[in-house]
Parts: structure tokens; sequence; C-alpha cells
């Protein structure tokens, strides 16, 4: 996924892709950045390693189009109404996040879409948060007891 992510912005200028190495990467006993530099060499890339500083949730906020293979971070770019591309839909089966996809092809597809239902993807975000502020108690079990202010 990751060529046809560098491709894409090879091919279209307009598009610039920040990427985010997972922090946990430097617990590693010896983390391989090697890989990591030739992507650093393309100048529609920014890349910010495991030992990078940088807030994930201010990289969202800068972003148009947020693609993680499995994150609760999706989560916080569809309640900020970002287009929201899943890699994995292994923590998020059924649930309308993001759009999911399952090859080259189709990732490449969501990219370039144009109509997408942001809206149905935050409101997605504030069910799936209230759900577990909630512990999974179904909410008409919990309206009467408490008021959600969103």
């Amino acid at each position: 996924f990751l060529n046809v992510l560098i491709n894409l912005v090879e091919e279209l200028p307009e598009y610039k892709l920040c990427i985010r190495v997972h922090p946990n990467l430097k617990n590693k006993v010896k983390p391989n950045l090697s890989d990591w530099e030739e992507i650093k060499k393309n100048k529609n890339v920014l890349l910010f390693d495991c030992f990078s500083k940088v807030d994930s949730v201010e990289i969202i906020d800068y972003s148009d189009i947020v693609v993680c293979w499995e994150s609760s971070l999706i989560e916080t770019a569809a309640y900020l109404r970002k287009k929201t591309i899943l890699l994995n839909d292994l923590l998020y089966k059924n649930i309308s996040i993001a759009n999911f996809v399952e090859n080259n092809s189709q990732l490449r597809k969501a990219i370039i879409e144009k109509n997408v239902d942001k809206d149905l993807y935050r409101n997605s975000a504030i069910d799936l948060a209230f759900f577990r502020c909630n512990e999974g108690f179904d909410s008409k079990y919990l309206l009467n007891n408490c008021e959600l202010k969103i």
C-alpha cells in the first residue's frame, strides 16, 4: 500500500504524503530506519520517524485525507471530518468510520474519490466514543441517568 501512496504523490503533485511512523517502533531492539531513509528522498513525502516528537493529531488537523493501517487515530480523523481510509478493518469491522480498502486499486480510487460522506464517519466516531465511555451499555439504558453534551 505504501508504494501506491508514494506513486500517487509522484503522479499528482498537488498531493503531499505525510507519514508518521508508529512511535512504538523505537522500542524495538534495533529499529530498521534505512527503509524510511529511501522514502524520505521523495520531495512530496514528509516523514516523521518513530523518534519524532510531532503530535499525530496536529498532523491530522493539517491533512485532508488520513490513511491508517489500524489505529485509534482513525477515530480522531473521522470525528474531525477528514476523508478516512482504512487498510485493515480488524478493529472497525462493520463500523462506518472510514472507507475500508482491500487492495491497491481500491486505495487509489478511494484517495481520488471526491464524494465522501464525512458526516457519516464523524457520527460513527461519536457513536463509538459514546459506546466506549459507557462501557458498551446501550444508550437507551443511560439516557435517563446522564446528559450527553457534544
